[in-house]
């Protein structure tokens, strides 16, 4: 698909480009039967989970989740990936959105679904994988244990590693997950911004439909990626320390577009601090190995 296309005021767009017009409306006009768009389930979760007929989460709003479960020792790759996809599940989309308020779920999402992600893409005959995960004030995220026959301390791959995570993403991805927990729908307008105040009971976050090239979402995601890891270079961390980038790219890419994004990474700032990189997308699951 190329030029661009009109889609439904949603983001991320799934298209390579788009034209709408118009200002923001959460739901149908007074009167109408239609229910109101609904997508912050799919925004920003990955593949995998139960969804209703609507493709809505299913899940119990407001579920706490239990992250002792993954900080108690090294799990085995399958059982840390089968407990952060069921933990995942128990959660809806309004949890995610609302994330910003709710440590636990940040936490999940932020960090152990993309460790899963890793520790799962690590895991395979010859070199077998265990991983703990530790956030809170540890000096990394995670620690993962490595074993087999492809292991070697002397050699390129290490009996142990810790991992780093850090986010590639809008930089003000909180009011888009504000607009989509309160309204169900928000405009991917870069200008989002919000009025009033919290205190009075009239705050509102505002978007605007507007028109981008089809390229915008693969310049954007270069740019986050950039940013992230630069900030990372310029902290120490123990090693050896794997750093996972984790990105939340606006629509799917092209192998091309992942190519010219993975060129993006800043690889001379970080050698002397991390032992390799690697880049998540959140939509799918997929690990991209940098260098």
């Amino acid at each position: 698909m190329t030029g661009r296309e009109r889609y439904p005021p949603t983001v991320p767009s799934r298209f390579h480009g788009t034209a709408v017009t118009g200002t923001f409306r959460a739901y149908s006009s007074p009167g109408s039967t239609r229910r109101p768009y609904d997508v912050s389930s799919r925004l920003h979760w990955p593949q995998g989970q139960k969804r209703d007929d609507l493709g809505t989460v299913v899940g119990r709003e407001g579920a706490v989740v239990d992250l002792t479960q993954f900080r108690k020792s090294h799990l085995t790759a399958p059982v840390f990936w089968a407990r952060a996809l069921k933990a995942a599940d128990g959660l809806t989309g309004s949890d995610i959105n609302r994330s910003s308020h709710r440590p636990d779920v940040k936490a999940l999402y932020e960090e152990v679904l993309p460790v899963a992600f890793l520790v799962r893409h690590l895991d395979i005959p010859g070199r077998r994988v265990r991983c703990r995960y530790l956030g809170g004030d540890n000096p990394c995220d995670a620690s993962i244990q490595l074993s087999g026959r492809r292991v070697a301390p002397d050699g390129f791959e290490q009996p142990f590693c810790w991992v780093e995570v850090t986010s590639a993403q809008f930089a003000k991805e909180h009011l888009r997950r504000e607009a989509l927990g309160r309204y169900g729908t928000v405009f991917g307008d870069p200008d989002i911004h919000t009025t009033g105040s919290p205190h009075h009971g009239n705050r509102e976050v505002i978007s605007e439909a507007v028109t981008r090239d089809g390229t915008a979402p693969v310049d954007d995601a270069c740019l986050w990626v950039r940013k992230a890891v630069a900030r990372k270079a310029t902290k120490t961390y123990p090693e050896p320390c794997l750093l996972v980038v984790r990105i939340l790219p606006e629509r799917d890419f092209r192998w091309s577009e992942w190519l010219r994004i993975l060129g993006e990474v800043p690889l001379e700032a970080v050698r002397d601090v991390f032992h390799d990189v690697y880049l998540v997308d959140q939509w799918t699951g997929r690990v991209f190995p940098v260098g």
